[in-house]
C-alpha cells in the first residue's frame, strides 16, 4: 500500500501565497499571526492533508511548562475571596506550578454577554483554558472556544457538547455517603432540602442541586426510605420576593405537618441551606441533632464554626482543580483522541450535627 507523505512547509507556503516563515509561525501557534491569515493557511494545510487538530493545535506537546488560562464568569476578586471557589483556583495554580508553567486568570462574563472570544484566546497568549462558568447554555460560544484551543470545563458539563472535556465533583457519590451515614445512625425517615432559585420570573438552573436531587431519589429505595413525596422539599424562591429563611421555613412547615411521620434527618443540597435550616429549627425550639440530624454539601469553612458544627460532603475542590490541568495536558497531547469526562470522588466530613436515633 502506498503511503502518502506529509506535505512540505514550502508546498503549504506556495499554495497559501505566504512566506515559509509565516507557515512556521502558524504551525507553532505564534501570537503575531492575524486571524485572517491563520484561517487561510490552516485551510490549505487541511486541503493538502497536513495534520491539523480540531482545536487548531499543530503537534503540541501538552501544556505543561506553558501559559495556561483560567477563565471564570466570576470576577477575579470574587474568585479569590470566595473560599469555596478559591479551592479550585488553588488546585489549578498548584498543578500549573508543579508543571513549571504559568497561569493567566481573567473573567469571561463580558465575553459571554457579547458573544466574543476572550482576549487571551484571540491573541493566542495561552496554550489551553480551564473554564469555570455557572451556565453552559451558550453552546455556540463554547464550540467556538473549543475549536480554537484545548478547553476543560471545571465543575460543569455542557449539554450537547460531548467534545469538550470536563471535570466534576461526585455529587451522586456524596449523596450515597450521606444516606449511608444517616442510615447507619438509625434514621429511616430522611428528608431532602433544596432551593429552586428564580429572578424576575426566570429559573436559575443549578446543575449540582439537580444532580443531588436525582441521586437522592435514585438511592432512596436502597435505604428503604418512605415513598411519600413530602420528604423532598425543593422550594421555589424568587430572589425579589422570598428570602432564604422564608423558603426554608416553608419546608419546615411541610415537614412538621406530617406529625410523627416527619423526617428525623435532613440532607441539604448546600451548606447554606443547612445553616438556614438549623437556624429555623432553633427559632422553633428544636434541638440539632436531638430533634433533627442535618448534613450539607460543599464543606465550606463555616461548617467548622456553625452551631453545632455541620457534617458535610467535601467536594475536594483542590483535587478537582488539579485534575482539570492534567486533563487539559492530555487533551493537548491527544487533540484527536476521545474526549474525557472525569468525576473526582467526594468525601463526607463528620462533625456533630448528626446523632443516633
Amino acid at each position: 500500500m502506498r503511503r502518502t507523505s506529509k506535505p512540505s512547509l514550502s508546498a503549504i507556503a506556495k499554495r497559501s501565497g505566504v512566506s515559509l516563515s509565516t507557515v512556521s509561525r502558524v504551525i507553532n501557534n505564534s501570537a503575531d499571526v492575524s486571524e485572517e491569515l491563520l484561517n487561510k493557511v490552516e485551510s490549505v494545510m487541511k486541503e493538502l492533508g497536513y495534520p491539523l487538530s480540531r482545536n487548531g493545535s499543530h503537534g503540541e506537546n501538552g501544556v505543561k511548562g506553558k501559559m495556561i488560562g483560567l477563565l471564570s464568569d466570576l470576577g477575579s476578586d470574587e474568585m479569590v475571596r470566595n473560599e469555596f471557589q478559591h479551592r479550585f483556583l488553588s488546585g489549578v495554580e498548584a498543578a500549573v506550578s508543579e508543571g513549571k508553567g504559568h497561569l493567566m486568570f481573567a473573567s469571561c462574563s463580558e465575553d459571554l454577554a457579547k458573544d466574543e472570544l476572550p482576549a487571551m484566546v484571540k491573541d493566542r497568549l495561552v496554550s489551553g483554558v480551564v473554564l469555570k462558568i455557572s451556565d453552559s447554555s451558550n453552546v455556540r460560544w463554547l464550540a467556538r472556544l473549543s475549536q480554537k484551543i484545548p478547553v476543560v470545563l471545571l465543575m460543569h458539563s455542557a449539554r450537547g457538547m460531548d467534545n469538550i472535556c470536563s471535570v466534576m465533583c461526585d455529587n451522586a457519590g456524596g449523596m450515597y455517603q450521606s444516606l449511608r451515614y444517616l442510615y447507619d445512625l438509625g434514621h429511616r425517615r430522611i428528608g431532602f432540602l433544596s432551593i429552586r432559585d428564580y429572578t424576575k420570573g426566570n429559573f436559575c438552573p443549578n446543575l449540582h442541586n439537580s444532580q443531588r436531587l436525582r441521586a437522592f431519589m435514585e438511592f432512596a429505595p436502597e435505604f428503604h426510605l418512605p415513598e411519600n413525596p413530602a420528604f423532598i422539599q425543593n422550594i421555589r424562591r424568587d430572589w425579589e420576593t422570598k428570602s432564604l429563611s422564608e423558603a426554608v421555613s416553608e419546608a419546615m412547615d411541610a415537614w412538621l405537618a406530617m406529625g410523627e411521620e416527619r423526617p428525623t434527618a435532613v440532607i441539604c443540597a448546600a451548606d447554606l441551606y443547612a445553616f438556614a435550616f438549623m437556624e429555623e429549627a432553633r427559632k422553633r425550639c428544636f434541638s440539632i441533632p436531638a430533634d433533627f440530624s442535618v448534613t450539607g454539601f460543599m464543606n465550606t469553612v463555616d461548617c467548622e464554626h456553625s452551631q453545632p458544627p455541620l457534617t458535610s460532603i467535601s467536594l475536594q475542590g483542590e483535587e478537582v482543580g488539579r485534575a482539570a490541568v492534567e486533563l487539559l495536558d492530555y487533551q493537548a497531547r491527544h487533540p484527536d483522541g476521545p474526549m474525557r469526562h472525569l468525576i473526582v470522588s467526594s468525601r463526607l466530613v463528620e462533625r456533630v450535627s448528626c446523632s443516633r436515633v
